[in-house]
């Protein structure tokens, strides 16, 4: 499967130094609403960039994403941009689907983005004109919708490609043959203080981790991370550079082994 990191491009410098080192077939997912980040992801020469067309970010901005003016901007890309999302409206099917039209009616080749909720008949729509669609909007509630609403598709769809936007628990990815997803939770180390195990959950020592006073909970995160957060040095950003290592083993390295027939029912609700 193939992994992008959302939010990596505007990160510090030793986070992007650590990833391009350890990071086999690195890429990075950036955002239309933030056109500075495609920018800093050029300037700091990540080679292949999913752009993302932003639309979580303007509905909870209130702001309005024109698609001609989406259009424009994707006829200027670098080369360096292998994958372009359609513009989507969330919770709305029609417009979503008129979208991704007009896009490709410009010569744009996005990718359409099928949403949670909305008709299957979209799907089956995209299905029928391309073999590569994104699947959105249950990030939020995905651990109790994936199996209800993913286990049709793929098994509706086997031969089709499928993006997971914000798709990355490890419990929900392993489940699914996606061929691609991306992910901020690498970031929730520095934000959150938690922490990726290699079994796919969270360990979650707290916001202020350098200061956590239980002995017990300390030695804890030390076996786990090999980070001694007793060092006066230690930055809680090592968290995030441990988080993007244990998530690209899980997510990437580890996915091909799961065989997905044997975690769903056979059935169709399509």
């Amino acid at each position: 499967m193939i992994l992008y990191y959302a939010g990596l491009a505007p990160a510090p410098e030793n986070v992007r130094k650590f990833a391009f080192e350890n990071i086999p077939d690195l890429r990075v997912l950036v955002s239309y609403a933030y056109p500075n980040h495609l920018q800093q992801a050029i300037k700091h020469g990540f080679k292949k960039i999913f752009l993302d067309c932003g639309a979580y970010t303007a509905m909870t901005k209130g702001i309005r994403i024109d698609v001609h003016e989406y259009i424009q901007f994707c006829k200027d890309l670098p080369k360096e941009v292998e994958v372009i999302a359609g513009l989507d409206v969330i919770g709305d099917g029609e417009k979503t689907r008129r979208n991704w039209d007009i896009m490709r009616d410009a010569g744009v080749d996005a990718i359409p983005i099928y949403h949670w909720g909305v008709e299957p008949a979209f799907l089956k729509y995209y299905a029928s004109q391309t073999d590569f669609i994104a699947i959105g909007g249950i990030t939020g509630s995905i651990r109790g919708a994936a199996l209800p609403f993913l286990s049709p598709i793929f098994l509706k769809y086997p031969n089709h490609r499928f993006h997971g936007f914000g798709i990355n628990a490890p419990e929900v990815v392993m489940a699914f043959p996606f061929y691609s997803s991306d992910a901020t939770t690498w970031r929730a180390g520095s934000r959150f203080g938690d922490i990726m195990l290699p079994s796919g959950k969270r360990f979650k020592a707290g916001r202020k981790i350098a200061s956590i006073d239980h002995l017990q909970v300390r030695e804890e995160i030390k076996e786990l991370t090999g980070l001694n957060i007793d060092d006066e040095d230690f930055h809680p950003a090592e968290l995030d550079k441990y988080n993007m290592k244990v998530l690209y083993d899980l997510l990437v390295t580890q996915h091909n082994k799961i065989n997905f027939s044997d975690r769903v029912e056979q059935q169709y609700i399509f």
